[in-house]
């Protein structure tokens, strides 16, 4: 929504698909964080474009949740259903568990 939820639009890059999180950076509203669960996509201009920054690889594990830190938007977590915690520093380009 751009109108403060008056109306909808969905983003087509996930179709269809559920769409587990979504984390919008404090201090940039147009850097935006969402997980179908296989992978951890982010935008940096208002969902026009969208680029994969992590995929989880082990069978059986989703990524449930993204968040970023409100004060150092460059710091995040990513909670995995097995129970790994993810974290970055770096504004999702890199993740460790």
């Amino acid at each position: 929504s751009y109108d403060g939820g008056d109306s909808w639009q969905t983003v087509p890059l996930f179709g269809v698909n559920l769409v587990y999180s979504v984390a919008v950076d404090a201090k940039n509203k147009c850097t935006i964080y969402a997980t179908d669960g296989a992978t951890i996509y982010k935008t940096t201009d208002c969902m026009r474009t969208w680029v994969a920054m992590y995929s989880e690889s082990r069978a059986g594990q989703k990524i449930m949740s993204v968040a970023f830190d409100h004060a150092n938007t460059q710091h995040g977590y990513a909670v995995v259903s097995g129970g790994d915690v993810l974290v970055t520093n770096d504004g999702a380009k890199n993740w460790q568990v």
